[in-house]
C-alpha cells in the first residue's frame, strides 16, 4: 500500500482511502498492511496518526520529507524506516513497535524538542543520520548499529545510549 493523502492527512484504521494499493485503487489501511511512503502522494501536509496502529512493515523512500504527528502511533512487530534518500522524519510520539528500525541514507528524528517520542524496543540499524532532540534525560535502550551511521543530540536534554555498537561511527 503507498501512502497517497488524497482524502486527508490522516493515516487512520478501516476509515480514510488515503492508500493506493497493489491494483492502483484507493484504499484504506487494514492493521498488518505494509505501507510504503514515497514520492507518490502530492500531500505534503504531516501524517496524523489517528490511533495506535500495526503496519505489517512501514518503509519510507522519499526525496521529501515526511513528518508523522498526532495522538497515535505505531506498534506491532516491524518497522523499516528511512530507506534511500528521506530527509526528515521526525515521530513525537510513543511507537510500541518491537522489530527493527533501519535509517539509510536519511534522517530519523525522535522528538523535536519536547519530552515524546521513542524509537521503540527493537534494534536500530543506522547507516544515515538518528537526531535527539530532547529538551529532558533519557536513556535508549536499544543496541544501535551501523558502519557509517551517526548519532546527533541536539536540544537542552540528556541522552544515554549504551547500546551503541562499537563498530559505528559518529
Amino acid at each position: 500500500m503507498k501512502w497517497i493523502g488524497n482524502v486527508n492527512s490522516t493515516w487512520d484504521l478501516n476509515t480514510t482511502a488515503n492508500w493506493r494499493n497493489p491494483s492502483a485503487t484507493s484504499d484504506k489501511f487494514f492493521q498488518l498492511d505494509t505501507v510504503t511512503f514515497d514520492d507518490t502522494s502530492t500531500n505534503l501536509n504531516d501524517v496524523n496518526l489517528a490511533s495506535q496502529l500495526s503496519p505489517g512493515g512501514t518503509t519510507v523512500s522519499a526525496t521529501r520529507n515526511y513528518k508523522f504527528t498526532g495522538s497515535g502511533g505505531i506498534a506491532g512487530r516491524r518497522k523499516s524506516h528511512g530507506k534511500a534518500g528521506i530527509r526528515n522524519s521526525d515521530p513525537r510520539y510513543e511507537h510500541t513497535y518491537t522489530g527493527t528500525t533501519d535509517i539509510q541514507v536519511a534522517q530519523f528524528k525522535s522528538a523535536t524538542v519536547g519530552t515524546t517520542g521513542t524509537l521503540g524496543s527493537g534494534t536500530v540499524n543506522n547507516e544515515g543520520t538518528l537526531i535527539f532532540n530532547r529538551s529532558d534525560a533519557i536513556t535508549v535502550p536499544n543496541v544501535i548499529n551501523g558502519g557509517v551511521g551517526t548519532v546527533v543530540k541536539n536540544g537542552t536534554g540528556t541522552v544515554l545510549c549504551p547500546g551503541i555498537a562499537h563498530s559505528r561511527a559518529g
